[in-house]
């Protein structure tokens, strides 16, 4: 019996256009599942497909095609380790054996005892080695072409590229991240009441943005300002909140990258109606980022400590009494509909604050 070859088609693969679609991914989960659509065509008989990334030591499941998400997050060791890429006909050999029960058990909820084939492909960086993996699993009756290994280890090439920039911009800005969050923190521990109140803050905007569908670039510029538009405090914590806001748009004035946080900061305070400051600019003429940071930050000096502590529905009532005067209507009408998902505000807290990158 004659087993059926698929054709080969990578003269027809247009990988200039892959890496395109690949730069244009917002995450890794998304970047991994565009480099895996891309390798399933090029090596057609593949049916499933599965992707590992290494952090800090670690190999896990970060993307997967034709397999269930609850596989994601499984932590593995594998047969991606020493950087060749080749084709697998024994699964136990190369992914049961060498990991521990509970790891074995989810391999085998997977089906991957029951492969034909598995191009193991890894992601090989010269200047720090593997990075992860794909697998291109074949359940079907086709099997790999001969040309497959070949063809998809220079499509991992260009998707080890791509992979190592983002991973190395993600390190960078998860950097950011964390010295803002530590010296938001230092300074909120001199006085007891404004713990925790720039974290709230920003939980509250970012929950804001994800309603109103702002982009992952967006979201990081509010993220920033939320974090920072008390910074002015440092200068003078007894000034009126206006002046408080320009004194923080005075304080980034050298950090370029910020510029769009520095403005969203510097009219936080601006009124709907006009009436606000510095500038006095008036509904639509206010920076989106600024009437989302200002609403996050009224709903937490009503609802905490430092302020009215009125529960949520109340302290929403209040905003609503502001809204087309002092408030952005659309602004409150979205913290609305986020507390009607009926998240409490510490789950705010945990898992809104940070972008989606």
């Amino acid at each position: 019996m004659f087993r059926r070859k698929t054709p080969d088609i990578a003269e027809s693969f247009d990988y200039v256009r892959a890496a395109q679609e690949l730069l244009t991914a917002r995450t890794l989960r998304g970047l991994l599942e565009s480099a895996m659509t891309s390798a399933m065509t090029i090596a057609p008989a593949a049916t499933r497909c599965w992707a590992v990334i290494r952090s800090e030591g670690t190999d896990k499941i970060a993307a997967v095609k034709g397999y269930g998400n609850e596989f994601l997050g499984v932590e593995l060791v594998g047969p991606w380790n020493d950087g060749t890429p080749r084709i697998s006909s024994n699964a136990n050999g190369d992914f049961f054996n060498p990991n521990l029960p509970e790891a074995r058990a989810k391999l085998s909820s997977m089906g991957l005892r029951e492969y034909k084939q598995s191009l193991i492909i890894p992601f090989r960086d010269r200047s720090v080695g593997v990075r992860g993996a794909m697998m291109l699993d074949n359940f079907g009756p086709d099997t790999f072409a001969s040309s497959a290994l070949e063809n998809l280890t220079r499509w991992s090439g260009i998707v080890t590229a791509v992979l190592g920039g983002f991973m190395d911009m993600s390190k960078q800005r998860s950097l950011a991240w964390n010295l803002t969050l530590t010296f938001v923190e230092a300074i909120e521990a001199q006085e007891f009441n404004q713990l925790g109140h720039a974290v709230r803050v920003t939980s509250y905007a970012m929950a804001i943005a994800r309603e109103l569908g702002l982009t992952s670039l967006e979201q990081n510029d509010l993220w920033f300002a939320s974090m920072l538009h008390d910074l002015g405090r440092l200068s003078d914590a007894d000034a009126d909140d206006v002046t408080i806001a320009s004194l923080g748009y005075n304080l980034l004035e050298r950090v370029s990258e910020l510029e769009s946080s520095r403005l969203a900061i510097l009219h936080t305070h601006e009124r709907f109606d006009g009436t606000g400051g510095p500038k006095g600019l008036l509904g639509t003429s206010i920076p989106i980022l600024s009437k989302i940071v200002a609403v996050a930050n009224a709903f937490d000096m009503l609802t905490s400590d430092r302020g009215d502590e009125l529960n949520n529905t109340d302290a929403l009532a209040r905003l609503k009494a502001g809204a087309g005067t002092q408030y952005d209507p659309e602004m409150v009408a979205k913290l609305e509909a986020v507390l009607k998902q009926q998240k409490a505000t510490r789950e705010l807290q945990q898992g809104s604050l940070f972008p989606t990158n």
